[in-house]
């Protein structure tokens, strides 16, 4: 490893492209080095659903949020009992029980993971099981928080902007429909 980053560090190059590639392999070594609870999300920026929540409540939540993969718990935020993963509804929903059954019949079980797990560890671990999101507990079993493949990524590659990061730019129509760019 000490010798793949002194070749790294060695590779000199005037082509600005090649210095961003430079710095992702340097990430990639560091994966091993750095741990999930150096990056996850803290459990109280967590959006998330009571399960106990009214069907229309839970509609509703669902289709304010902009997440793909939404926590539920039960009793208090911290005790996750599963995820949704809002494709995976591929049904109109309405404000009836039976609505609320389809949504609880698609939610998973929860994976949590240990804090002191290692990025390469989880990355791995996400590729084998083909999950996207994990929940961070403690050494007691206590929420910490979750942490999603996009955030070691972005550990590798830098910061990803995407729908759910808010834009630097502001973006509007005007009368005609076109957009305009602020």
């Amino acid at each position: 490893e000490e010798e793949l980053k002194g070749v790294i560090d060695l590779y000199k190059t005037s082509n600005p492209d090649y210095e961003q590639e430079k710095d992702m392999l340097q990430s990639i070594l560091q994966l091993n080095d750095i741990t999930v609870e150096e990056i996850f999300t803290h459990r109280k920026n967590i959006f998330s659903i009571d399960s106990a929540s009214e069907t229309k409540d839970i509609i509703e939540k669902i289709n304010r949020s902009r997440y793909t993969r939404i926590p539920f718990w039960k009793d208090n935020p911290e005790n996750i009992i599963g995820l949704l993963n809002v494709r995976s509804l591929d049904i109109d929903l309405e404000n009836h029980e039976k609505s609320k059954q389809k949504i609880f019949s698609k939610i998973n079980k929860p994976w949590f993971i240990p804090e002191t797990t290692n990025l390469l560890e989880q990355l791995v671990e996400f590729k084998k099981r083909k999950e996207h999101l994990a929940f961070v507990i403690d050494e007691f079993g206590e929420l910490l928080g979750l942490i999603t493949l996009e955030d070691i990524i972005e550990e590798i590659v830098g910061e990803i902007v995407d729908e759910i990061d808010a834009p630097e730019n502001n973006f509007d129509f005007n009368n005609s429909g076109k957009l305009i760019i602020s």
